[in-house]
């Protein structure tokens, strides 16, 4: 499984991507920046949404995309029902599973998705690209909406993703989602302006790190700091 970026280009109205390259071949990386400086597009380009005007993108692997309000996607008249529909087996065992992963729980399986909570249907819908198990997985911005306890569920499951040897691929404007991952990649205005470990891009100046994430404002570098020690604790 890999993923490689050459050269990229992209232009559009409201959005662009610059020359962009990058190979990605394990782990969790995480894309972040501010709105509008072109995560989201670049994620759209690595999952084949989107061709580019130059440059190359090569995927081995099957790709799941899980989309910024993945809960729109949602049809079925259960969410067991909705997380089975490619699987073409309405009790198979993956769907099951991947509702578990989320932290989905059994009671709501037989309810509609349309009854359940903002985060609760994200979880669903998530959980729904997650059945087919795909070897690449990109997500926009995955924790919008969630609670603190949807939130650890996310993140356990990230780390299980990357325990099974997935590529996952992450947009977000959430420091604590970003110092799990193995990788952090800035962008600015449709260019990659740093691509480190988190260690060393929570390194950089704090305004820079906050403007790069959307926050507005600075963000104490020894919180960050603190946020990532404590997230690779958790990783043992």
């Amino acid at each position: 499984m890999s993923l490689t970026l050459s050269h990229v280009c992209l232009k559009k109205e409201a959005f662009s991507i610059s020359d962009v390259s990058l190979s990605i071949d394990k782990g969790i990386t995480a894309i972040v920046g501010k709105s509008g400086s072109g995560k989201t597009t670049l994620l759209s380009l690595i999952a084949g949404l989107q061709r580019p005007d130059s440059g190359t993108v090569e995927k081995e692997g099957s790709v799941g995309m899980v989309f910024q309000f993945p809960e729109r996607e949602l049809f079925a008249e259960t969410v067991l029902k909705d997380v089975s529909f490619s699987l073409h087996n309405a009790d198979d065992k993956k769907a099951r599973e991947a509702l578990e992963a989320l932290g989905v729980e059994e009671r709501l399986w037989n309810l509609s998705p349309f009854s359940l909570s903002g985060g609760e249907r994200r979880k669903v819908a998530i959980a729904g690209i997650l059945a087919s198990e795909p070897d690449i997985i990109m997500m926009d911005e995955p924790s919008a909406g969630l609670d603190a306890d949807g939130q650890d569920s996310l993140r356990k499951l990230l780390f299980s993703l990357r325990k099974k040897g997935k590529i996952v691929v992450i947009t977000t404007h959430d420091v604590s989602l970003a110092a799990i991952a193995d990788r952090v990649i800035v962008i600015e205005n449709g260019s990659v302006v740093a691509d480190d470990i988190p260690q060393a891009v929570i390194s950089t100046p704090a305004m820079r790190l906050s403007q790069a994430l959307g926050l507005g404002k600075i963000i104490d570098e020894e919180l960050l700091a603190d946020a990532v020690v404590k997230t690779l604790g958790g990783r043992r």
